[in-house]
């Protein structure tokens, strides 16, 4: 029979330390308090089955929420966009336009979309925002002209 040596290193005491720590770091103890034995052994069995619940329920659950990050972000689903889908590093990329040219050489439009990947709704927004306009200027008109033929051809993303 294997024996599991830490639980054997382990006293009672050592053992609540550690579940009054986990009680700080993790909140609340979910369901109601075991009842306790009078037997030494049973009660330090009891605790140390306890915490090894404990330790595990928090493992899985910090497990599912890393995977679920990641799987949102294999599908391009970002928390940080605003109501336009622009991120910060949109932004970054497209302020970083203007200043990789010549000094006073225009900065084309084609350029700015290919460089950054935004629409001209999102180039749009970024002129107002940032004070930086692209050659040709995206107007409103045309940006919401763009915005509705994406929407209506399914070519939003």
């Amino acid at each position: 029979m294997k024996t599991n040596t830490k639980y054997e290193e382990a006293t009672i005491e050592s053992i609540k330390a550690e579940l009054e720590e986990l009680d700080k770091q993790l909140g609340r103890q979910h369901g109601r308090a075991g009842a306790k034995y009078d037997d030494p052994e049973k009660e330090k069995r009891r605790l140390w089955n306890n915490l090894q619940s404990r330790k595990s329920r928090h493992s899985k659950k910090s497990l599912e929420k890393r995977r679920e990050q990641s799987y949102r972000e294999s599908l391009g689903i970002v928390d940080d966009e605003d109501e336009y889908g622009i991120r910060p590093v949109d932004e970054r990329r497209y302020i970083a336009c203007f200043h990789s040219g010549y000094i006073d050489a225009p900065v084309y439009r084609k350029y700015v979309q290919m460089m950054t990947g935004l629409n001209l709704k999102q180039i749009a927004v970024l002129q107002k925002r940032t004070g930086l306009i692209p050659e040709p200027k995206v107007s409103d008109k045309e940006a919401d002209e763009d915005a509705k033929k994406r929407w209506e051809t399914g070519n939003y993303y």
